[in-house]
């Protein structure tokens, strides 16, 4: 890829055919959605029949083609973050913070679409008392994968976000004595969809790995945990935002 910042890579986004974008005559002029602001390399594009922005090296989610019918909402409601739950359950937890966990996660503005409980190795845990709670709390889209060999946790993990026919663009680990902050998505959402901040994955919040949430194709890409935990092998080229 070239230096020359007015030279168009091989990753872009042309403002040209996006029903987005605002015009004088044939001279775009902005965008209804506001990303003009929201990227650093902007290059001022023509061509024989309109004068146009490109969005160099990065990839516009908003861009929606003129003849859509889809309104400015709707495709930041499209973009938004979707993701399925694990939640790790930890010796000695008992059926009452369970339930406080679950419902920390019904709070959120955007919920998951699937709520995967992973018992470790060697754990006995009472499968229908946690079948009677997800009913109680009129939860449809649920299971319960215990671990059945003593190969590490974070494998077991990696096989079940690789292997789960439910798959979604995120998921989101935490452990089952953990209350996630109500407006945890919703704050990571707004970056994501408002802020258009693209990243790949959201450090946890401690030791733990509570709130760890990881873009599916970027676990793939990287192997998932295998020796190294997932977010430890981010870097400088595989951009994440750190919840403040």
């Amino acid at each position: 890829m070239s230096n020359n910042k007015n030279i168009v890579g091989e990753k872009f986004t042309s403002c040209k055919d996006c029903k987005f974008a605002t015009w004088d005559g044939n001279t775009q002029v902005g965008c209804e959605q506001g990303v003009m602001d929201k990227y650093k390399n902007i290059i001022a594009a023509y061509d024989e029949e309109k004068e146009f922005n490109i969005i160099n090296n990065d990839v516009c989610l908003l861009k929606r083609a003129t003849n859509s019918k889809c309104s400015l909402e709707q495709a930041r409601k499209e973009i938004s973050i979707r993701y399925n739950s694990i939640i790790l359950y930890k010796e000695k937890t008992t059926k009452k913070q369970l339930e406080k966990t679950i419902k920390a996660l019904q709070a959120q503005s955007i919920q998951p679409s699937l709520i995967c409980i992973i018992i470790p190795f060697g754990l006995e845990v009472d499968i229908e008392n946690i079948a009677t709670l997800f009913k109680k709390l009129e939860i449809k889209n649920w299971k319960v994968e215990y671990q059945l060999n003593e190969d590490s946790t974070e494998n077991y993990i990696d096989r079940f976000i690789e292997t789960t026919t439910e798959k979604q663009p995120w998921y989101l680990l935490i452990n089952s004595d953990y209350l996630l902050p109500k407006d945890y998505l919703e704050q990571i959402n707004k970056r994501y969809t408002l802020e258009l901040e693209q990243f790949g994955l959201i450090k946890p919040v401690d030791e733990e790995r509570n709130g760890l949430l990881v873009k599916t194709i970027f676990h793939a890409y990287l192997g998932g945990s295998r020796q190294k935990l997932i977010e430890n092998k981010f870097n400088n080229t595989f951009a994440y935002y750190e919840k403040k």
